[in-house]
Protein backbone atom coordinates (compact mmCIF):
# COMPACT_ATOMS: atom_id res chain seq x y z
CA UNK A 1 0.00 0.00 0.00
CA UNK A 2 1.48 3.54 -0.82
CA UNK A 3 -0.22 7.12 0.32
CA UNK A 4 1.91 8.70 -2.36
CA UNK A 5 -0.18 10.63 -5.00
CA UNK A 6 0.77 8.57 -8.44
CA UNK A 7 1.54 10.08 -11.88
CA UNK A 8 -1.17 10.23 -13.68
CA UNK A 9 0.58 9.64 -17.14
CA UNK A 10 1.53 5.41 -15.76
CA UNK A 11 -2.42 4.48 -15.87
CA UNK A 12 -3.94 2.97 -18.66
CA UNK A 13 -7.21 1.27 -18.81
CA UNK A 14 -8.87 4.03 -16.19
CA UNK A 15 -11.98 3.07 -14.42
CA UNK A 16 -13.59 4.61 -11.81
CA UNK A 17 -15.90 3.32 -9.03
CA UNK A 18 -17.75 4.16 -5.57
CA UNK A 19 -18.70 7.78 -6.48
CA UNK A 20 -14.77 8.06 -7.61
CA UNK A 21 -13.75 7.04 -4.13
CA UNK A 22 -11.86 4.04 -6.37
CA UNK A 23 -9.54 4.31 -9.43
CA UNK A 24 -8.86 0.58 -11.05
CA UNK A 25 -6.13 1.29 -13.82
CA UNK A 26 -3.48 -0.89 -15.12
CA UNK A 27 0.05 0.26 -15.46
CA UNK A 28 1.46 1.43 -18.51
CA UNK A 29 3.82 -0.83 -20.11
CA UNK A 30 2.91 -3.84 -17.79
CA UNK A 31 3.50 -7.02 -18.80
CA UNK A 32 0.87 -8.99 -16.39
CA UNK A 33 -1.60 -7.04 -17.18
CA UNK A 34 -3.05 -6.86 -13.24
CA UNK A 35 -5.47 -4.47 -12.54
CA UNK A 36 -4.35 -2.06 -9.57
CA UNK A 37 -6.90 -0.01 -7.54
CA UNK A 38 -5.88 3.54 -5.76
CA UNK A 39 -8.11 4.75 -2.91
CA UNK A 40 -9.21 7.80 -1.76
CA UNK A 41 -10.62 8.32 1.52
CA UNK A 42 -12.85 11.21 3.12
CA UNK A 43 -10.23 12.33 6.20
CA UNK A 44 -7.21 11.11 5.05
CA UNK A 45 -4.57 12.61 3.05
CA UNK A 46 -2.59 10.50 0.12
CA UNK A 47 -4.09 7.67 -1.48
CA UNK A 48 -3.73 3.47 -0.73
CA UNK A 49 -2.79 2.07 -3.65
CA UNK A 50 -2.80 -1.79 -3.98
CA UNK A 51 -2.62 -4.77 -6.27
CA UNK A 52 -5.78 -6.73 -6.91
CA UNK A 53 -3.80 -9.82 -8.18
CA UNK A 54 -5.95 -10.41 -11.05
CA UNK A 55 -6.17 -9.56 -14.69
CA UNK A 56 -9.78 -10.38 -14.71
CA UNK A 57 -11.84 -7.00 -14.86
CA UNK A 58 -15.01 -7.98 -12.42
CA UNK A 59 -12.97 -9.80 -9.78
CA UNK A 60 -10.94 -6.29 -9.67
CA UNK A 61 -13.97 -4.11 -9.03
CA UNK A 62 -14.75 -7.05 -6.07
CA UNK A 63 -11.88 -6.46 -4.51
CA UNK A 64 -11.49 -2.80 -5.03
CA UNK A 65 -14.57 -2.40 -3.23
CA UNK A 66 -13.92 -4.88 -0.76
CA UNK A 67 -10.79 -3.04 0.18
CA UNK A 68 -12.85 0.17 0.32
CA UNK A 69 -15.24 -0.88 2.32
CA UNK A 70 -12.76 -2.53 5.10
CA UNK A 71 -10.45 0.83 4.82
CA UNK A 72 -13.36 3.38 5.72
CA UNK A 73 -14.24 0.56 8.90
CA UNK A 74 -10.74 1.18 9.33
CA UNK A 75 -10.96 5.21 9.59
CA UNK A 76 -14.68 4.87 11.74
CA UNK A 77 -12.92 2.41 14.40
CA UNK A 78 -9.66 5.17 14.55
CA UNK A 79 -7.56 2.36 13.23
CA UNK A 80 -4.26 2.58 11.26
CA UNK A 81 -5.15 2.05 7.74
CA UNK A 82 -1.83 -1.04 7.37
CA UNK A 83 -1.61 -3.79 9.94
CA UNK A 84 0.96 -3.13 11.94
CA UNK A 85 3.72 -5.96 12.69
CA UNK A 86 3.59 -6.78 17.13
CA UNK A 87 6.69 -5.45 17.38
CA UNK A 88 6.77 -2.40 15.73
CA UNK A 89 3.95 -1.08 17.78
CA UNK A 90 5.76 -2.48 20.87
CA UNK A 91 8.98 -0.65 20.10
CA UNK A 92 6.35 2.60 19.83
CA UNK A 93 5.01 1.87 22.97
CA UNK A 94 8.57 1.77 24.95
CA UNK A 95 8.88 4.85 23.14
CA UNK A 96 6.24 6.85 24.90
CA UNK A 97 6.51 5.03 28.40
CA UNK A 98 7.50 7.12 31.57
CA UNK A 99 10.10 4.27 33.08
CA UNK A 100 12.61 3.95 34.87
CA UNK A 101 16.08 2.79 33.17
CA UNK A 102 15.75 -0.47 34.53
CA UNK A 103 12.19 -0.96 34.03
CA UNK A 104 12.78 -0.30 30.39
CA UNK A 105 15.81 -2.34 29.93
CA UNK A 106 13.16 -5.50 31.50
CA UNK A 107 10.71 -4.44 28.69
CA UNK A 108 13.39 -4.46 26.16
CA UNK A 109 15.14 -7.74 27.61
CA UNK A 110 11.82 -9.43 28.06
CA UNK A 111 10.98 -8.05 24.32
CA UNK A 112 13.46 -9.13 22.53
CA UNK A 113 14.20 -12.11 23.92
CA UNK A 114 10.29 -13.67 24.50
CA UNK A 115 7.66 -11.58 23.30
CA UNK A 116 9.15 -10.95 19.75
CA UNK A 117 10.18 -14.72 19.01
CA UNK A 118 6.25 -15.95 19.81
CA UNK A 119 4.47 -12.89 18.98
CA UNK A 120 6.83 -11.27 16.46
CA UNK A 121 4.49 -13.59 13.36
CA UNK A 122 1.61 -11.64 13.86
CA UNK A 123 0.10 -8.42 12.82
CA UNK A 124 -0.83 -6.56 16.29
CA UNK A 125 -4.50 -6.65 15.27
CA UNK A 126 -4.61 -10.26 14.72
CA UNK A 127 -3.32 -11.35 17.96
CA UNK A 128 -6.71 -12.90 20.09
CA UNK A 129 -6.58 -14.45 23.28
CA UNK A 130 -6.15 -17.43 21.86
CA UNK A 131 -2.90 -16.45 20.94
CA UNK A 132 -2.08 -14.93 24.04
CA UNK A 133 -3.17 -17.88 26.07
CA UNK A 134 -1.23 -19.94 23.88
CA UNK A 135 1.66 -17.60 25.18
CA UNK A 136 2.12 -19.33 28.38
CA UNK A 137 2.64 -22.87 27.56
CA UNK A 138 5.40 -22.06 25.23
CA UNK A 139 7.39 -19.83 27.67
CA UNK A 140 7.43 -22.31 30.40
CA UNK A 141 9.38 -24.43 28.44
CA UNK A 142 11.34 -21.92 26.66
CA UNK A 143 14.35 -22.55 28.32
CA UNK A 144 13.87 -26.76 28.79
CA UNK A 145 12.47 -28.03 25.33
CA UNK A 146 11.53 -24.60 23.17
CA UNK A 147 14.23 -21.90 21.31
CA UNK A 148 16.29 -21.34 24.60
CA UNK A 149 17.19 -24.66 25.10
CA UNK A 150 20.10 -24.37 22.87
CA UNK A 151 21.65 -21.70 24.43
CA UNK A 152 21.33 -21.80 27.59
CA UNK A 153 24.84 -22.99 27.91
CA UNK A 154 25.31 -19.21 27.59
CA UNK A 155 23.06 -18.23 30.07
CA UNK A 156 24.01 -20.14 33.77
CA UNK A 157 21.82 -18.63 36.07
CA UNK A 158 18.74 -18.69 33.66
CA UNK A 159 15.79 -20.94 35.12
CA UNK A 160 14.77 -23.57 33.64
CA UNK A 161 10.90 -22.88 34.47
CA UNK A 162 10.52 -19.17 34.90
CA UNK A 163 9.02 -18.33 38.72
CA UNK A 164 5.45 -17.28 39.31
CA UNK A 165 7.20 -13.91 40.40
CA UNK A 166 8.42 -13.55 36.85
CA UNK A 167 5.48 -14.96 35.03
CA UNK A 168 3.37 -12.10 36.44
CA UNK A 169 5.45 -9.67 35.45
CA UNK A 170 5.45 -10.65 32.07
CA UNK A 171 1.92 -10.86 32.37
CA UNK A 172 1.43 -7.55 33.80
CA UNK A 173 3.70 -6.01 31.06
CA UNK A 174 1.50 -7.64 28.07
CA UNK A 175 -1.67 -6.76 29.97
CA UNK A 176 -0.09 -2.82 29.82
CA UNK A 177 0.76 -3.10 26.46
CA UNK A 178 -2.31 -4.70 24.86
CA UNK A 179 -4.44 -2.31 26.75
CA UNK A 180 -2.54 0.48 25.39
CA UNK A 181 -2.98 -0.98 21.88
CA UNK A 182 -6.59 -0.96 22.46
CA UNK A 183 -7.26 2.11 23.24
CA UNK A 184 -4.79 3.40 20.72
CA UNK A 185 -6.88 1.62 17.93
CA UNK A 186 -3.95 -0.68 17.33
CA UNK A 187 -6.70 -3.86 18.31
CA UNK A 188 -10.51 -4.34 18.11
Amino acid sequence: MSNEQPNEQFYEDKHTIRDGRVLLFRRRGSKGRIWQCRVKLVGKTGYVTKSTGTRNYEEAVEFAGELFDELRQRVKDKRPLKSLAFYDVYQKWLGILHITTERRYYHEKTGNRYFRQFFGKYDVEDITDNVIDGYWPWRMNYWKDGPGRNERHKYPNVAETPSQATIRMERSTLRQFFGWCHRNGYMP
